[in-house]
């Protein structure tokens, strides 16, 4: 079993770095070289990608574990790794929630887009600087 979850783990960062990668600014045909400005639009995609993953993750978890539930058959082992695994499910994403909640309550409260990845004083064609300075 370690082996399929070492395998499901490297094929998950493979895919969030596909996604990543695959982002607006490379899908163009662009000649310039890649800069800090880039970056901007992986971090997006990535934690795009992880609360999108997480929360599929989390509702597969949750349905495979009241499928289990549901054949354990009255074995109080299978009950309790059911109720364990749904359990889990559900702390799970409701840490997903809750992280996205006090990072969005941060950003209205402190004003700053700590969705955004930003380096201060880069500027940006006209010269406005892209942290919003």
């Amino acid at each position: 079993m370690n082996k399929v979850w070492r395998r499901l783990y490297v094929t998950g960062l493979g895919f969030l770095f596909y996604i990543g990668v695959a982002s607006e600014v490379f899908a163009e045909e662009v000649q310039d070289p890649a800069t800090f400005r880039d970056l901007n639009f992986l971090f997006r995609n990535i934690l795009q990608s992880v609360i999108v993953i997480g929360g599929f993750a989390a509702f597969v978890m949750l349905i495979f574990g009241g499928f289990r539930y549901l054949t354990a058959q009255g074995d109080p082992k299978s009950i309790s790794a059911a109720r364990g695994m749904i359990t889990w499910a559900i702390v799970g994403l409701a840490f997903l929630i809750l992280s996205w909640l006090i990072i969005r309550f941060i950003a209205d409260f402190t004003g700053l887009p700590l969705t955004q990845f930003c380096l201060p004083g880069q500027l940006v064609g006209g010269g406005t600087d892209v942290c919003g300075n």
